[in-house]
C-alpha cells in the first residue's frame, strides 16, 4: 500500500522542513536514556503478555473492545492494591522508625546510621511505589486530544535526546471512543518502544492522517532495521498487530537496511 499524503495545516503538530529537525523541548529531568528505553520496552512487552493471555477469555466480535477495557480494569486494581497493600504499611514504618530514633536519643553512631539507612531506603521504597501507581492509574493523555497525546508520548520518551524527530500529527475531526482511542494511543507505544529499544536510528518521524473512515499512523526511522526471515514476529510487533486488530485494524510493516516504516490503519468508530 502506497503511503498517504501528509498535508501541512494549522491543526496539526508539525516540525517544519528541513525534513528532520531536533525538537524544541524544555529542560527536563530525565531518567538516563537506557532506563527510558527499557521502560517502554517493559510497557509493551507486558501490554503483549496480558493480550495473549486475556484474549481467549473473551470470544467474538467485541474482543477488542472487551479486552481493553479489561485491562485497564485490572491495571487500577492493581495500582489500588499497591497503594493500599504497600504504600501505606511503607509509610507506617517510616513513621516508626523516626519515633524509635526520638525515643532512643543515646543510640550510639552505629546504631544511629542504621536507622538513617533504613529510613531512606524506606522512602525510596514509598517513592518507587508511589510512581509505579501513578502509572497505572488511568493515565492523562486520555483526557487530550489525539494528536497531543501522541506528540506527548513522544516527547516524553526519551527519544528526543536520542535523535532528530519530526512530527506530523493531525487533529482529528472529532474525538474517537475511549476504545479506538487507546488502540491508536497503545500502536504508537509500541512502535516508540520498538524505536528506543532495537533501531539504533537517527532520525524517526511519526505521522497521524485521516484517511476514509479511520485514521492512518505512520512510524518510520533510518535504523537498523530486522529481518524478515528471521521466526516470527516479536511479541512487540505481535501486540501491536492485537492493538489493531482489536478494533477492526491493521498494520503494514516493512523494514530493511535503509529503516523500518509501520504503517497503522485503524477505524475512527467502532465497526
Amino acid at each position: 500500500m502506497s503511503e498517504p499524503p501528509f498535508q501541512t495545516n494549522p491543526s496539526s503538530v508539525c516540525i517544519p522542513d528541513p525534513l528532520y529537525e531536533p525538537v524544541e523541548l524544555p529542560a527536563l529531568e530525565l531518567p538516563e536514556e537506557d532506563a527510558w528505553a527499557e521502560m517502554l520496552g517493559r510497557v509493551g512487552w507486558q501490554n503483549g503478555r496480558l493480550s495473549e493471555a486475556l484474549k481467549h477469555s473473551f470470544p467474538g466480535p467485541q474482543q477488542g473492545i472487551r479486552l481493553l477495557d479489561e485491562l485497564d480494569k485490572e491495571r487500577s486494581r492493581i495500582a489500588r492494591e499497591l497503594h493500599a497493600g504497600a504504600g501505606q504499611p511503607l509509610a507506617g514504618i517510616r513513621l516508626y522508625l523516626d519515633l524509635l530514633r526520638e525515643s532512643a536519643p543515646d543510640l550510639n553512631s552505629a546504631a544511629i546510621e542504621i536507622l538513617n539507612r533504613l529510613n531512606t531506603l524506606t522512602a525510596q521504597a514509598i517513592d518507587q511505589v508511589r510512581s509505579v501507581s501513578h502509572r497505572l492509574h488511568t493515565p492523562s493523555w486520555r483526557d487530550a486530544p489525539v494528536h497531543l497525546a501522541l506528540g506527548e508520548l513522544v516527547r516524553l520518551s526519551g527519544l528526543p535526546i536520542k535523535m532528530k524527530i519530526r512530527l506530523d500529527l493531525e487533529k482529528l475531526p472529532f474525538e474517537p471512543s475511549q476504545q479506538i482511542k487507546i488502540a491508536i494511543y497503545r500502536c504508537a507505544q509500541e512502535c516508540v518502544s520498538n524505536v528506543a529499544r532495537h533501531s539504533q536510528a537517527s532520525r524517526f518521524r511519526m505521522a497521524l492522517n485521516v484517511k476514509d473512515a479511520g485514521v492512518v499512523l505512520i512510524c518510520e526511522d533510518d535504523g537498523v532495521g530486522f529481518s524478515s526471515s528471521r521466526s516470527g514476529p516479536g511479541i512487540g510487533l505481535q501486540a501491536l498487530d492485537e492493538h489493531a486488530r482489536s478494533v477492526g485494524g491493521w498494520v503494514e510493516v516493512s523494514s530493511g537496511t535503509l529503516g523500518t516504516t509501520v504503517l497503522t490503519y485503524l477505524p475512527l468508530k467502532e465497526g
